[in-house]
């Protein structure tokens, strides 16, 4: 499979950030998504992520991974607000409550 990039290039010609931006180079800033299939046979490909390039960092699968499974498990602790019934409802039913 080829690589395929957004057309980014004209966009920043035009707002004047070709400099550090619009095209993938040594030295220019870049945020990418690492696919392990191709997005234009099957739109349901770009869940198949194999690394994230961000900030100038690498994040493969297994940190990805981590960090969603400690980003679930915070907010799974995360208190949450008791919501007032509806009065156009009435009360909830015991099994409504969560």
């Amino acid at each position: 499979m080829g690589l395929r990039l957004p057309r980014h290039r004209r966009p920043a010609e035009w707002l004047g950030t070709l400099a550090d931006r619009g095209t993938v180079e040594v030295g220019k800033r870049a945020d990418l998504i690492l696919l392990d299939a191709d997005p234009l046979a099957d739109v349901a490909n770009t869940r198949h992520i194999a690394a994230v390039v961000a900030g100038g960092r690498v994040y493969p699968r297994e940190e990805l991974d981590r960090m969603w499974a400690a980003l679930a498990a915070r907010y799974a602790a995360m208190p949450r607000p008791k919501i007032p019934p509806d009065p156009q409802r009435g009360q909830l039913e015991p099994d409504d409550e969560d």
